[in-house]
C-alpha cells in the first residue's frame, strides 16, 4: 500500500499544533515508527509520533518517516516547525531507480570514532545507585570507568560486553555507503525492518550535504540523511 495523495494534501492543511500519537508496541504498524523516535529530543518534542492531517509521521531529525495508521491514540498535542509541511516535498524527489535495500548494503565497510557502533547503538549501562569517586578534576577516579565515556548526569558507561566495540567508540567498522554516501550503519536497521522496503536517492540537497536515501515500504515512505560529506567536515 502506498500513502495517497489525498492524505498528503489533508497534512499539507493541517495546523502547526499537531496532535501527539501514543505508539503502542503491540500493534505492528506502530512498532515500526518506534525506533524512528528521539527520547532525548530537546528543541522541538520527537520522543513521540505526531500526526499531521490523516498521517502520522516519526522523526529523530535524522531520518523521517510517515505512514496512515489506522485507529491511533491521540494524547495532547505538539508544537512543530512552521515549515513542517515543506520538508518532505523537498526532500522526497526520487533521482534514481528503487530498488530492494538487503542486509548485505547495511554491512558496514568503514570506520569512524564519531558513529555508533553497528552492533548494540553505543549501548550503555547504568552503574546503579553508587556515583565512582571524582577527582580534582571532576572525572572518575577509575580509569576504567573514565575510558568507557562516563556520564555523571546519568551515571552511565558504555556497554564494554558488545563483541564489537566493547565500549570503546574506535577500532571498529560503523558506516555503509550506498549509493555512494556514507551512512551511519546502525540506523539503517531500522529501515531494513520495513516490509518489502525499496531504496533509491534524493535529487535535492542543499548545499555541503549529500543526497538523501529515500525509503519507501508497505504502508510507509520515508527519508534518511547520510554524513555530511567528508569534504565538508570540520
Amino acid at each position: 500500500m502506498q500513502v495517497s495523495r489525498r492524505s498528503v494534501l489533508k497534512g499539507i492543511a493541517a495546523a502547526m499544533m499537531c496532535p501527539t500519537i501514543q505508539l503502542r508496541a503491540s500493534v505492528p504498524d506502530e512498532r515500526l515508527l518506534l525506533p524512528f523516535c528521539d527520547p532525548d529530543s530537546c528543541r522541538y518534542s520527537f520522543e513521540a509520533p505526531f500526526g499531521y492531517g490523516s498521517l502520522t509521521y516519526a522523526t529523530d531529525a535524522r531520518a523521517m518517516i510517515r505512514c496512515e495508521l489506522a485507529n491511533r491514540q491521540e494524547v495532547g498535542e505538539k508544537r512543530l516547525p512552521k515549515d513542517i509541511d515543506n520538508v518532505w516535498g523537498r526532500w522526497f524527489k526520487p533521482a534514481s531507480q528503487w530498488r530492494p535495500l538487503t542486509p548485505a548494503d547495511i554491512q558496514p565497510t568503514v570506520e569512524d570514532d564519531c558513529v555508533k557502533c553497528f552492533t548494540c547503538g553505543d549501548r550503555r549501562v547504568s552503574l546503579g545507585k553508587e556515583y565512582p569517586e571524582i577527582n580534582s578534576e571532576g572525572l572518575p577516579k577509575d580509569f576504567r570507568i573514565r575510558y568507557l565515556d562516563y556520564d555523571i548526569d546519568d551515571n552511565t558507561i558504555r556497554d564494554e560486553s558488545c563483541p564489537v566495540c566493547n565500549g570503546l567508540n574506535k577500532g571498529h567498522n560503523n558506516i555503509a555507503v550506498l549509493f555512494g554516501q556514507e551512512h551511519q550503519a546502525h540506523e539503517l536497521k531500522r529501515i531494513l525492518a520495513l516490509p518489502n522496503v525499496m531504496v533509491c536517492t534524493s535529487e535535492f540537497h542543499p548545499a555541503e550535504h549529500a543526497p538523501a536515501l529515500l525509503f519507501r515500504a508497505d504502508g510507509f515512505e520515508g527519508i534518511a540523511l547520510g554524513l555530511v560529506p567528508r569534504e565538508f567536515r570540520r
